[in-house]
């Protein structure tokens, strides 16, 4: 027995002893790929040393010849004058080097999980254990080293070390990055946040996928390939590997760049009430910082406040009828690690928004904004938790009603940045009135869409009659709303989904719902908004008869269903509201006086004639027109150009076969 193992052990790699077969050219074939992956990592080695020396002595350099500049010098001394954004450009010198290390450590950490694929295949053609290693197998050296080297259960001095070495990296890169961003103008210091913020995210991102994360991402690449490749008979079962998202769910990185898709619409609000304020006053000046604290608000702020939200109601949100179309957190396989990263991104997201309020000189400011924003948010989720919890139904109107008044201080906060940057005092007839405005106008314009979304909830026999389901009672905040519409509710089955129907279109609600009042008090603070900013020194008289004229539109809308009589009402209240303004005012600013009412009247008319289905899909549908007509108008141009006949004999119009 102990001749016949030994004779065995000593045979050549993959020879037929002992009665089992193998496959050579299969061995060949592992063997050699074996050889040319261990290559390739001998040579990442090589270059990964010599980039991270590159990217140090960079560093160096970069710190040694900037500090020689007249921005670094002090008066009299000489020095070199560099524009400020070539000092602001510096820093991508060792990012592209740093990226250019992680793009090489992710492809390193695929190859290590594939050598010890194809270490498992070799070990089972030679089972024999090393004589003088103990029970180790030959064709181990990879998994053995995995062992030391793994950023999930490596030695705990290697992973230390590790996590300096990268440490340094970011320190030394964003020391730099600082100590420029500290000598240089507000508008390179805005473009340096915006630009190397992202950068430092990613980055920490793709190591975090390509170290501790590293098993998740080359599974995903196995499936990936697997679905790209004619792989019939194959299943992600046969490899033991689960999907990490559901159908339709978007992916982790394309939420953690923009989380909320469906909110676009809002980003409008500060620039827009800023260009209409600034029209008034005739000044644009303000128009850089604008620009700097409108990004810093809406895409650092406001987006982490969202992502908050999301992860918050990640559980809701997977069972919410229109989940896909939603596009929040993902969840997946992989729900606690989603939260993190979310969790993470967003106080990235406000220490970048820190960093960029005092690079431009207001930090104070958007401190004052974080705390304003994440304040009415606290207040927000306690209410919003309240009304999950088994109370009297009186209490959970009483918190549904706290929850509708919270929900508009975001508008009211958005369009008091844009007065603010515009010039006019916050105490002003102007500033007050139309952030009171935007206030009650993001109430009315929130319960519109709620209630379509309470509709989603529900089945319908398109007969007017709503069945909701049980997932719409962890919602009463929304569940609330539909009691003032004119569709019944009832208990059963519907033939069809909730999110198809336009509850508001074919009978406007009863007039005292809540949107309703929102609108009348929104169109009346709105119409003396607009008079506040085009004529300033009007009577009272004259506001008292411009806030009546937007309350008696507002009366008319909620009565009229049909589009055409609704934009009747639309532009004749606008006119008026313009008119009163004419005899004293220049006729372009006049027309300042009707646009916060044709805002909500607009606005209103536009949810009204909505389902929530057509909401989700408005963003994407109108991109996708854009699109359709983006390649649609160059060849109408070269029609025009050329010629009808021409275009015809030329064959333009007719497709090519392929």
């Amino acid at each position: 027995m102990a001749q016949r193992r030994n004779s065995r052990s000593n045979a050549p790699l993959g020879s037929a002893t002992g009665g089992e077969s193998s496959d050579p050219p299969r061995l060949q074939i592992l063997l050699e790929d074996y050889a040319q992956c261990r290559d390739d990592e001998r040579t990442w080695s090589v270059v990964f040393v010599t980039l991270f020396t590159a990217t140090v002595a960079l560093v160096g350099l970069l710190a040694a010849a900037v500090t020689q500049t007249c921005a670094f010098t002090a008066p009299g001394k000489s020095c070199v004058a560099v524009p400020d954004y070539i000092l602001g450009g510096a820093p991508l010198l060792p990012v592209a080097a740093l990226t250019m290390a992680q793009m090489s450590a992710t492809v390193a950490t695929v190859r290590n999980f594939y050598l010890r694929g194809i270490e498992e295949e070799l070990r089972g053609d030679s089972p024999e254990p090393f004589r003088s290693l103990g029970g180790l197998t030959p064709a181990s050296y990879v998994s053995v080293m995995t062992e030391l080297t793994s950023m999930r259960r490596g030695r705990i001095a290697y992973r230390l070390l590790a996590q300096l070495m990268l440490s340094t990296q970011f320190l030394v890169f964003g020391g730099l990055a600082t100590y420029i961003g500290l000598h240089v103008g507000p508008v390179v210091q805005a473009g340096m946040t915006l630009l190397y913020g992202p950068t430092v995210v990613l980055l920490s991102y793709e190591a975090y996928r390509a170290g501790p994360s590293g098993r998740s991402m080359f599974a995903k690449a196995v499936r990936d390939y697997l679905a790209h490749r004619d792989t019939r008979g194959y299943a992600l079962s046969d490899i033991g590997m689960r999907p990490q998202r559901r159908p339709g769910e978007r992916s982790l990185v394309s939420y953690l760049l923009m989380p909320r898709v469906a909110e676009w619409v809002k980003w409008l609000i500060t620039p827009g009430v800023f260009g209409t304020a600034a029209w008034a006053a005739a000044s644009f000046r303000g128009w850089p910082r604008l620009l700097a604290v409108w990004l810093i608000l809406e895409y650092l702020i406001y987006e982490a406040r969202y992502q908050w939200n999301d992860v918050r109601g990640i559980h809701e949100d997977t069972k919410h009828p229109v989940s896909a179309a939603r596009r929040r957190l993902p969840a997946g396989a992989h729900a606690r690690r989603n939260i993190l990263a979310s969790c993470l991104a967003a106080a990235l997201r406000l220490m970048a928004a820190l960093a960029g309020g005092a690079a431009i000189h207001l930090l104070g400011t958007v401190a004052v904004l974080i705390g304003l924003v994440f304040g009415t948010a606290i207040g927000y989720e306690a209410l919003r938790a309240g009304t999950k919890s088994r109370r009297p139904p009186s209490r959970t109107a009483a918190r549904s009603v706290a929850i509708w008044l919270v929900v508009g201080s975001g508008y009211a906060i958005r369009s008091g940045a844009g007065l603010w940057l515009a010039g006019f005092r916050i105490s002003s007839i102007a500033a007050v009135s139309g952030m009171l405005y935007f206030a009650v106008f993001g109430i009315m314009f929130v319960l519109l869409g709620w209630v379509l979304e309470a509709a989603s909830y529900c089945r319908s026999d398109g007969n007017e009659t709503l069945y909701p389901t049980r997932a719409l009672a962890a919602k009463p905040h929304i569940a609330i709303l539909l009691r003032w519409t004119a569709w019944k509710t009832g208990n059963g089955t519907g033939n069809s989904s909730g999110a198809a129907e336009r509850v508001l279109a074919k009978k406007r609600a009863k007039q005292y719902a809540p949107w309703n009042v929102a609108l009348a008090l929104g169109a009346g603070l709105g119409a003396v908004a607009g008079m506040a900013l085009a004529r300033p020194d009007s009577p009272p008289a004259g506001y008292g008869i411009a806030a009546a004229l937007g309350v008696l539109g507002a009366a008319l809308l909620m009565t009229l269903t049909r589009a055409l009589a609704c934009l009747a009402v639309t532009v004749t209240v606008g006119a008026a509201l313009t008119g009163l303004t004419l005899p004293d005012v220049h006729s372009p600013v006049a027309i300042i006086a009707a646009i916060p009412w044709i805002v909500i009247a607009a606005d209103y008319v536009f949810l009204c004639q909505s389902s929530y289905q057509d909401l989700m899909s408005f963003g994407p549908s109108l991109a996708s027109g854009l699109g359709a007509a983006a390649r649609t108008l160059p060849p109408l141009l070269l029609r025009v150009v050329i010629g009808r006949r021409s275009w015809q004999y030329a064959g333009f119009g007719r497709r090519s076969a392929r």
